[in-house]
């Protein structure tokens, strides 16, 4: 089984936060009725992440991150 061709803004992203040094494995998640991608970037050491993407709505993006920090949750 082949990697995931990640989207550049995913790629990125991993680099800029330092996530993909501590990556071992970025695997494409199921999505949902949106038209996000969802990947897991399992870590060496650590819990996994999840990491959503979207190639539009920027804005949209934000506000959810917003909102997830309101609600207590790790948002980088």
């Amino acid at each position: 089984m082949s990697a995931p061709v990640l989207p550049d803004r995913v790629t990125a992203y991993l680099e800029r936060s330092g996530l993909g040094a501590e990556a071992t494995t970025v695997l494409p998640l199921t999505g949902d009725a949106s038209d996000r991608r969802y990947f897991r970037v399992l870590r060496r050491n650590g819990p996994s992440r999840v990491l959503a993407h979207r190639d539009d709505h920027e804005a949209e993006a934000h506000a959810v991150a917003r909102l997830h920090q309101n609600l207590g949750h790790n948002v980088e």
